[in-house]
């Protein structure tokens, strides 16, 4: 969704109006005003500049959600977001009219909202696992503490199935074989704080309701449909070790994404595990080369040495010479730190 903001010096002792800000395509999702985003009233939504053309009808063509903490403070109703629910309006560009909620705000209560950006990136003894009954298809979340936007959730659980669609499920699409799906919490207004799944590495589909997302994990669902085994505790990621590596002719591949959420990596460390009959070559391929480029280990090694990549890539894949090897090698990944 596009969007143009056009508005008037901010004052926070009287409040500014925010005159022909333009959103593109909005879709039928909620979404907040501004950017960033200001709770506001007095709005007028319409088809053309200055409040021209078709000017849409609250609870017709759209709806607001309200923020109560602010309407309780202001003592007048004060909203946080919109959703345009009138197909008609959900493509082309709309203008928005509204007066911002910055006569509703002590300095006290900014200096708050500011200091809660940080609180926001904050969780408690978060973990995320493969749960006990059905490891193959659904995965635990729990924390003692997890902010999702504005939502603060504690003592969270829940328990999200890939074969279901929605919260709690899959975002879009049906579940797909050999790929990485990243594990988001949603929440939103009204609405139960829950886990979803999506190939997405960046933002889910969000359902109906649900404004806010937090990407916190991520699992490979491997070629037979079954949840690779991992752990997370905070931002401590391991995964299983692999002997199924795809093979090409003498040589042993193994993509990186079949072991890490790489996009939401800061760091991970592997080794191979297999005995040797020759110098052992392993290198990257596509993007960055593996740390400072090729790891070599000397022949007749049971237990190959640990290579640490710091920078490292975020794609692509690791290779090693298979026919060097007198049996198949265990790809062993070893430590995988994840941002959060």
């Amino acid at each position: 969704m596009a969007k143009n903001t056009v508005y008037e010096p901010l004052d926070f002792a009287t409040g500014y109006a925010v005159a022909d800000e333009t959103y593109t395509d909005t879709g039928s999702n909620a979404f907040g005003l501004g950017e960033p985003s200001r709770p506001f009233q007095s709005l007028t939504i319409s088809t053309g500049a200055g409040g021209g053309g078709t000017v849409l009808v609250k609870d017709t063509d759209y709806t607001l959600a309200t923020d109560t903490r602010l309407t309780t403070l202001a003592g007048a109703t004060v909203y946080r977001s919109v959703t345009i629910t009138n197909a008609t309006y959900q493509t082309g560009t709309l203008y928005f009219n509204y007066t911002a909620n910055g006569s509703y705000v002590e300095w006290a209560d900014v200096f708050n909202r500011l200091a809660g950006n940080v609180a926001k990136q904050s969780y408690t003894n978060l973990s995320v696992e493969r749960n006990s009954t059905n490891p193959d298809y659904q995965i635990d979340i729990t924390a003692d503490e997890i902010y999702v936007g504005d939502t603060i959730e504690s003592t969270f659980s829940d328990t999200i199935d890939i074969t279901q669609s929605g919260a709690g499920g899959l975002d879009t699409g049906s579940e797909a074989t050999a790929t990485m799906y990243y594990i988001y919490l949603i929440a939103g207004e009204g609405q139960t704080t829950k886990g979803i799944f999506s190939t997405n590495p960046t933002a889910p589909t969000l359902p109906s309701g649900y404004t806010d997302y937090r990407r916190i994990s991520g699992v490979y669902n491997k070629a037979d449909g079954n949840f690779r085994p991992f752990d997370q505790k905070n931002k401590n990621y391991t995964s299983a070790a692999d002997s199924s590596n795809p093979t090409n002719g003498s040589n042993l591949y193994t993509e990186l994404n079949r072991h890490f959420p790489m996009e939401m990596v800061e760091n991970y460390s592997f080794r191979l595990n297999g005995t040797s009959t020759a110098t052992i070559a392993v290198w990257g391929i596509n993007e960055n080369s593996l740390g400072t480029g090729i790891y070599y280990w000397a022949p007749s090694q049971t237990i190959l040495p640990t290579v640490t990549a710091t920078p490292y890539m975020k794609s692509g894949t690791i290779a090693v010479s298979e026919s060097n090897f007198t049996s198949t090698p265990e790809f062993v990944p070893i430590s995988c730190v994840v941002e959060l």
